[in-house]
């Protein structure tokens, strides 16, 4: 069977599923239901300065976007960070982590953006036993006027991160848990694990970071590659969605021919991918790209090697010797 115990900078968690910081892991209690039910760690609620009491807002909290189903897709939460004191919820972390010395516990913390503030607070955390700290940048409202959250989160270079394929150790979860409660964790592991064992991986490790090479900068991207789509007439179910796609909001590349059949105009297709993510059948639309000294069905020009934004003839930047690299 494959297992799903990581090993994130040395925190080691008996699966990757961690509930983010948020309502689910404003507490002690909440934090061992999680636990019992089998996440594999949490990031503590936002923990900020001791002194006044913070004053959070009363009443409704959340706004919730529904799928067609009225099934929950997201929550909008306006609630601030933690309102328990400081020495309460470092008690609470401290006896957690006593109990379940196996599973993560990473404390997420916002404090003014003040050398001081943030050496006193983490000197404290760190007496707790916790795994490690999380540095809260994101938090959109009402810590904004004291330099904090996404204030600080508005320079690029102190946020620098997201995802497993992407080369992550864990994900964490906050939405799908207050919908469906801790239980959900089941599910997760379930589903990862028979994903994995069907793709024959036995450890994360085994995929995380794959996908890496597939992400870039934009200015980058091979400006001079070409490509046309492909449609596999053996899958193809004959639903049409990408036909209406592109002929009703892109270039009007697919044809629809006698008996339903598909088939791409090479001279229309300038190979934007919409067929192949609005087509329901995995691997039935591909793109094939053409070969470097191939004339281009619709540019009716030869295909030239690799060449990016950097030095393309129409940025000015490239032109005054300023572009980046």
């Amino acid at each position: 069977m494959a297992t799903l115990a990581t090993d994130f900078l040395g925190i080691r968690s008996p699966n990757p599923f961690w509930l983010a910081s948020g309502p689910p892991t404003d507490k002690e209690y909440n934090v061992r239901r999680a636990f019992e039910a089998g996440w594999g760690g949490v990031v503590w609620k936002t923990l900020g300065e001791q002194g006044p009491p913070l004053v959070n807002v009363n009443g409704p909290r959340y706004g919730a976007v529904w799928g067609a189903d009225r099934r929950g897709l997201g929550l909008n939460n306006i609630e601030l960070i933690t309102d328990r004191p400081l020495e309460l919820n470092l008690r609470e972390i401290k006896a957690v982590k006593r109990d379940y010395p196996d599973r993560a516990v990473v404390v997420s913390m916002m404090v003014p953006c003040e050398e001081p503030a943030w050496r006193g607070i983490l000197a404290r955390v760190e007496q707790t036993g916790a795994d490690g700290v999380e540095l809260n940048f994101g938090c959109p409202h009402g810590m904004n006027e004291r330099g904090m959250g996404s204030a600080v989160g508005q320079v690029p270079e102190y946020i620098e991160t997201e995802y497993i394929a992407l080369g992550c150790g864990n994900v964490q979860v906050c939405t799908a848990a207050m919908v469906y409660g801790f239980r959900i964790v089941e599910e997760m592991i379930a589903g990862l694990q028979f994903w994995m064992e069907d793709k024959g991986y036995e450890r994360l490790t085994d995929f995380q970071g794959r996908a890496v090479r597939n992400v870039a900068d934009w200015q980058h991207l091979n400006l001079n590659c070409t490509a046309k789509a492909r449609i596999d007439q053996d899958v193809c179910i004959k639903c049409g969605r990408c036909y209406a796609a592109c002929e009703d909001t892109s270039h009007q590349s697919i044809a629809i021919g006698a008996g339903r059949v598909f088939e791409v105009i090479d001279e229309e297709c300038v190979a934007c991918n919409l067929c192949v993510v609005t087509c329901p059948v995995e691997g039935c639309i591909t793109m094939e790209s053409l070969r470097v000294g191939v004339v281009g069905p619709r540019t009716g020009k030869a295909v030239e090697g690799y060449a990016n934004w950097t030095t393309h003839p129409n940025n000015p930047l490239a032109r005054m010797g300023r572009a980046s690299g």
